[in-house]
């Protein structure tokens, strides 16, 4: 009985030690309970972002007007936006692990595939390549590939993107449009202004030949040669290009030599694309003068009369387009147009004129006259669109 009694105090303290310890597993267990909740609520609130940002980012991908597209390492396609269907006219059958030659051919292939190589080796590559729709059209595309990697830096495939650059191509066209057409009316502006300058040098040098005129004949030919600079400065300056119509540019001078001289200067056109075929820019100044010479030089040696006369023919040939001028008199027999034997101050003036290629002068005794004939071919001649509003020229064949 002794022992009995003893013994149940150590019963009443296992008990309560216990529940001591039931207790705390209890509020252990409740504290992890709440933290699992907390940690699960925060799971599914990230997720539920994730699933927002995935969203978010599908509308965004799919909104953008540049094409997006994933190729796995075998650089075949796995994914893309909407745009890269609606732009390539390709269904999503067509495009699931198509390779890039779908939409992308030739010589533009070679350089995408180029860039790709790059894009393994550096992480990123660019191309600009012209990109083949379904419906057989082509835009040209500008191109930014990024390798994509795992967690272990593996290649896994490359992520791309395709800009339309058909905006840019047409505001740097309207750009030069409007650089080209500042350029035109300022060059207009300049050989307005040259032409009223030489026709104020024409007019102080024929208010000198008034006042002094044993001058004449030698002023005549300063001012003629002037006066047909001053003609195609003025010619120049009507139009957005710098051509002169050949008709134009003859008219022009025979008109004024007669006006100089107070000879007959006739002007004969026969059939010629009048309205095509001009002088080139770069060499009509040239050409004018030359011509110029030529008539003054057929007036200067036509003998004497009450009235010298010139005829003056154009006519269009296989070659391009020839300009002949006839007066009444003799070649001598001491002139040789191509080896300068006998040529004057004005023919020897021609000869240094002459450009190399496009323009060719003989000189031809028929009958009672002298007939000078000056060939003006490609590329000196070319293909105007002056009156129709164009604004090149094209060289004649």
């Amino acid at each position: 009985m002794k022992n009995n009694k003893n013994e149940l105090p150590r019963d009443d303290a296992t008990s309560d030690a216990l529940e001591q310890r039931v207790r705390e597993q209890t509020l252990s267990l409740e504290k992890v309970n709440r933290e699992l909740k907390q940690e699960i609520s925060e799971r599914r609130r990230a997720e539920q972002q994730l699933i927002e940002a995935l969203h978010e980012k599908d509308i965004i991908i799919n909104t953008v007007q540049d094409i997006i597209i994933r190729l796995d390492a075998d650089k075949r396609l796995v994914s893309w936006n909407r745009e890269a269907e609606v732009v390539t006219g390709y269904s999503a059958e067509e495009l699931l692990h198509a390779d890039p030659g779908i939409f992308i051919s030739g010589e533009d292939l070679g350089k995408t595939q180029t860039a790709i190589s790059q894009c393994t080796r550096e992480g990123y590559g660019y191309v600009e390549a012209a990109l083949d729709l379904k419906s057989g059209d082509t835009i040209l595309y500008q191109w930014a590939f990024a390798s994509l990697s795992d967690s272990e830096n593996k290649l896994v495939g490359y992520a791309a993107v395709g800009r339309d650059l058909s905006d840019r191509i047409e505001a740097e066209r309207q750009r030069l449009t409007d650089a080209e057409r500042q350029r035109d009316t300022l060059v207009r502006e300049v050989q307005h202004r040259v032409k009223n300058n030489l026709q104020g040098i024409v007019g102080l040098l024929r208010h000198y030949t008034h006042e002094n005129p044993q001058t004449r004949e030698i002023m005549e030919t300063a001012i003629g040669q002037i006066q047909s600079m001053a003609l195609m400065y003025g010619l120049q300056s009507r139009h957005s290009n710098d051509d002169v119509l050949v008709l134009d540019m003859v008219t022009a001078i025979a008109d004024n030599a007669q006006s100089i001289t107070s000879a007959i200067v006739k002007t004969i056109n026969g059939e010629f694309d009048e309205d095509l075929l001009a002088i080139s820019a770069k060499e009509n100044v040239a050409v004018a003068l030359i011509l110029n010479e030529l008539i003054f030089n057929a007036i200067k040696h036509s003998p004497c009369a009450e009235k010298k006369q010139v005829l003056v023919s154009i006519e269009q040939r296989d070659n391009g387009v020839e300009i002949a001028i006839e007066n009444i008199g003799d070649l001598p027999e001491s002139f040789h147009w191509a080896n300068g034997k006998g040529c004057g101050t004005g023919l020897t003036l021609v000869h240094s004129l002459l450009p190399k290629r496009g323009v060719s002068i003989a000189f031809n005794q028929n009958g009672q006259k002298v007939r000078t004939i000056l060939t003006i071919s490609s590329p000196a001649l070319v293909q105007s669109g002056i009156t129709s509003g164009s604004e090149t020229g094209q060289i004649v064949a």
